[in-house]
């Protein structure tokens, strides 16, 4: 059914509502299409190019997406629950009133994207990119960033307290840290990559060295 509803909006232009369960596309052609409404649901994409397409009140349950292109996509009060992305690409896709959880997006890229009064709970984005990407009023728990790339992100009042961020690639200063809130485990994590180092209060001083006057 999703096949025959992707050809006919291929061919007029229109919108793609319904819902769809089950449903499994391999290297299709998905680019700049509109979806609206739509509900999917267990529903397997393989290599496919949804690249400039457009998603409106449109909901994910326990998809997949496998080496699936959404490159400059538009989510617009979107939901995600469950669902694997690993090594997608999102490159300046846009997220806005959208929410995720559980699932993995691993390895996926989201450099350039833009997330916009967004959510995210219980989801595993480690070695994600998310180079140059903007976050602007993002709330997330228990998200899984370790060793994702934010290389000159803007992540301004966003706070990642109750996330994992171990590993995480920054600039030389940590700009991308400006503004943000992180948990006091993190800090130090933080303060060591600027070379600094940390004392706990617990260590025991060193026994004082012997010295030799000088005569």
């Amino acid at each position: 059914m999703l096949r025959e509803k992707i050809r006919i909006a291929s061919e007029t232009d229109g919108e793609i509502r319904g819902k769809f369960c089950r449903e499994t596309l391999g290297e299709e052609e998905l680019s700049g299409l509109t979806f609206a409404g739509a509900e999917f649901s267990a529903c397997r994409f393989v290599r496919c190019n949804f690249s400039g397409a457009s998603f409106h009140k449109s909901a994910f349950s326990d998809c997949v997406f496998s080496g699936c292109s959404f490159r400059e996509g538009w989510f617009r009060e979107c939901s995600f629950s469950g669902c694997k992305g690993e090594g997608s690409d999102f490159f300046g896709a846009v997220f806005k009133d959208c929410s995720l959880s559980g699932g993995s997006f691993s390895y996926a890229s989201f450099s350039e994207s833009l997330w916009e009064n967004c959510r995210a709970e219980g989801v595993g984005f480690r070695d994600a990119g998310f180079s140059e990407a903007r976050f602007k009023n993002v709330s997330l728990d228990r998200a899984d960033f370790s060793s994702a790339d934010f290389f000159r992100a803007s992540l301004k009042g966003t706070d990642f307290s109750r996330c994992e961020t171990g590993g995480i690639l920054l600039s030389e200063g940590l700009s991308e840290l400006k503004g943000t809130f992180v948990g006091p485990l993190q800090a130090c994590a933080l303060v060591r990559l600027l070379g600094i180092g940390v004392r706990t209060g617990t260590e025991k001083e060193p026994p004082p060295k012997k010295t030799t006057p000088f005569r």
